[in-house]
């Protein structure tokens, strides 16, 4: 009961809002960060600074939700605005990200390091 008193005074001298959505008195709100927990897919096309300079296609990018509205929000929160109260969601983000993308990259090294040591063809 105590520390929930003192974070409502602390949130009177620093109110705190939603960074996704600006809600008032939410440090988070669910509907923001479960926007973070859909199902990681390739979002190349929203990423257009991580061409190649060598001709070779974009690096691979994989994330659960584009880089946009609450999504930016919620980012550019914990990364330039010091939001270590995102910590912990975001880091859950993380893991799972992680825990999906592991057998998928575990593949394609697989797959990079046996076209790097077959035998050259001859013709």
């Amino acid at each position: 009961m105590l520390v929930r008193a003192l974070d409502d005074v602390a949130r009177l001298v620093l109110p705190v809002s939603c960074p996704g959505c600006d809600r008032p008195d939410v440090r988070w709100c669910a509907a923001c960060l479960g926007l973070l927990r859909a199902p990681l897919r390739r979002r190349e096309d929203g990423a257009p600074r991580l061409d190649r300079l060598d001709g070779a296609g974009p690096l691979p990018v994989w994330a659960p939700a584009a880089y946009a509205g609450p999504v930016r929000g919620v980012v550019v929160a914990w990364k330039d605005r010091a939001r270590a109260d995102l910590d912990r969601p975001l880091a859950a983000v993380g893991r799972a990200a992680g825990v999906a993308l592991g057998p998928v990259l575990a593949a394609g090294a697989r797959a990079a390091a046996a076209v790097r040591t077959a035998p050259a063809v001859r013709t």
